[in-house]
């Protein structure tokens, strides 16, 4: 038998392998890509959806003048937490589209996702509590002029 022909077999079987390993680790990024896409839509829908369901609440509570209001009030802390729970959804997600594009593949759908997730952290920032604060001042009558607000946001901290 001829050891060059051997040797060249040999190496052809090795290569062969190597591709095919190669082929399936790509193909598991190339699948973990789809699925980062559908849970980045899912994401997005997700928050529409809660928007939607946020909208009827708010119409309800300005509509609301009968006994029980209080309970439809109770209900701005629950959606407060789902928007605080899907805005961790969405951090890790966008984690998961980074490492992809890292490996050069693209997400379908970044876009609208960025979108979203821009308006979700445009509800989040704020915390309840501070929201609900300032509500309460306005109710005693005590607030402060947009200068006195601009003031103190010259003299926070800079990150």
């Amino acid at each position: 038998m001829n050891i060059v022909l051997k040797n060249q077999v040999e190496a052809s079987e090795k290569s062969a392998q190597q591709l095919e390993d190669e082929l399936q680790h790509k193909h598991r990024w190339a699948m973990l890509c789809y699925n980062v896409q559908d849970l980045a839509r899912s994401a997005v829908t997700l928050f529409s959806e809660i928007n939607d369901d946020v909208d009827r609440w708010q119409r309800d509570l300005v509509d609301c003048t009968q006994p029980g209001c209080e309970e439809l009030v109770q209900f701005g802390k629950e959606w407060d937490d789902l928007y605080r729970r899907i805005s961790g959804v969405f951090e890790r997600t966008f984690g998961l589209i980074r490492a992809l594009e890292n490996k050069g593949y693209s997400v379908d759908g970044k876009k609208e996702f960025l979108e979203a997730w821009r308006e979700l952290r445009g509800i989040v920032c704020f915390s309840r509590d501070r929201v609900a604060a300032a509500v309460e001042q306005i109710q005693r009558g005590e607030v402060r002029s947009l200068g006195d607000v601009e003031r103190e946001l010259q003299n926070l901290p800079k990150h």
